[in-house]
């Protein structure tokens, strides 16, 4: 059963990858904020314009909602993922589940760039797999095939690497003032 989960709250999470073959072992568990839309939460039907109940939380029912996207939403370099928070609104707006990723030390391995990530070598795009494949299956609302992305800087860059490395890891992308230059064979 899935715990309780407030709407349109920032909740963070971890994630263990499996067969992680990081240096560092710290590098294979890895944070992540989630973000469930009020769609998903209310106990019932509001008018339009109606201020939300003060404490919904999601209960695991969700049958009249159907199959919902869900939408990574990637920092920039030097940022953590609450520089993301601009989203929620949009996620409640737009019935969406929003995943906030946390890169190592405010960074991506996007191929190219960035940081400590790209220094140490961490493999992102086996992150954003794995935590896809992770919130799909905890989810039943989710699909894997309803997966988008929105990046910034570095994360625009993650973005564009991952889906070089990895075709059907999202439906479609959002570089927001960077992606990756070099076109590599798809």
């Amino acid at each position: 059963m899935v715990q309780s989960l407030k709407c349109s709250s920032f909740h963070t999470r971890t994630v263990t990858l499996p067969d992680c073959n990081e240096d560092d072992q710290q590098d294979c568990t890895r944070v992540y904020h989630l973000v469930l839309p009020r769609i998903l939460c209310h106990s019932g039907v509001r008018r339009l314009g109606e201020a939300p109940e003060e404490n919904e939380y999601f209960e695991g029912t969700h049958k009249r909602v159907g199959t919902l996207p869900l939408v990574f939403a990637l920092h920039a370099f030097e940022e953590d993922a609450r520089s993301m928070e601009v989203f929620i609104p949009y996620a409640d707006a737009s019935n969406f589940v929003l995943v906030l990723p946390e890169g190592k030390e405010y960074s991506f391995n996007s191929g190219d760039c960035c940081g400590a990530a790209k220094h140490d070598d961490i493999n992102d795009v086996e992150y954003l797999a794995h935590l896809k494949q992770e919130l799909t299956q905890e989810f039943s609302f989710l699909h894997p095939s309803l997966t988008y992305g929105i990046g910034w800087n570095n994360g625009a860059f993650m973005l564009t690497y991952a889906m070089q490395q990895e075709h059907s890891m999202f439906k479609a992308i959002v570089p927001i003032a960077g992606y990756t230059h070099r076109l590599q064979e798809m």
